[in-house]
């Protein structure tokens, strides 16, 4: 079967994918393979990579999305693979039954399986490659230009009334993931970032409002938001 594969470059690793792709070419013929991250991993570079900076788990809702989109864009395409050890694709799992699509999940984890059966995801399309745990050796995911902004201690009080999140603040050099809530006032935002070095990665000449914008963010009535039409 024609197979299009989704990997979740979060939560695998290369000897995961690769090992994975071997064992599948065995009995399917993978046409297309996309790579969803906040950041790209080197071994993904041959490959289709959708980068995913809006939230803490929006490679998960990218990818999901994408998953669903395929089913109906995609009419030649006999069956869809998924390469993750997250237990959050089990409802797209089931969509893509329920449109009598076969599936293939890859994945250490034996749990995904077993949940699966007490749903009523028709099993008769559903196809897994459990591969051995590697847990002990998979590496972490280590960009360049990535950096983690925590949450500064001074403002651990002020900020006690949202529910803080994150999102990702993208200049020419460093894709920063700072803490964030929707809604939250420009001001504490603006104070809980590093906010000079974000100013000088876009030059002078450039607002806040408009930095804010390229990274998928809003500004309305001084508060800002997920821009969720430019998603």
């Amino acid at each position: 079967m024609r197979v299009h594969a989704f990997v979740d470059a979060e939560n695998v690793g290369p000897h995961f994918f690769f090992e994975g792709c071997k064992r599948m070419r065995r009995l399917h013929q993978i046409v297309q393979v996309d790579m969803f991250g906040k950041v790209q991993p080197h071994w993904t570079v041959p490959y289709r990579f959708i980068p995913c900076f809006v939230g803490k788990n929006s490679a998960d809702m990218f990818m999901t999305a994408a998953i669903v989109r395929a089913i109906y864009e995609e009419p030649l395409t006999e069956c869809f693979a998924i390469f993750t050890h997250d237990r959050d694709f089990i409802p797209v799992i089931q969509t893509v039954t329920d449109a009598k699509k076969h599936i293939v999940l890859v994945t250490e984890d034996n749990v995904i399986m077993e949940r699966l059966r007490h749903t009523s995801v028709d099993m008769k399309y559903l196809t897994s490659i459990e591969l051995p745990a590697r847990r002990a050796t998979r590496q972490p995911v280590h960009a360049k230009g990535y950096r983690l902004v925590s949450l500064p201690k001074s403002e651990v009080t002020h900020t006690a009334r949202y529910d803080l999140k994150t999102c990702f603040i993208r200049t020419k050099s460093t894709l920063f993931e700072v803490p964030f809530a929707n809604g939250m006032d420009m001001n504490t935002f603006c104070r809980i970032i590093p906010l000079q070095e974000i100013r000088q990665g876009h030059g002078k000449n450039k607002s806040m409002k408009d930095i804010l914008k390229q990274s998928f963010l809003k500004v309305v009535d001084d508060k800002i938001y997920i821009d969720e039409e430019e998603l």
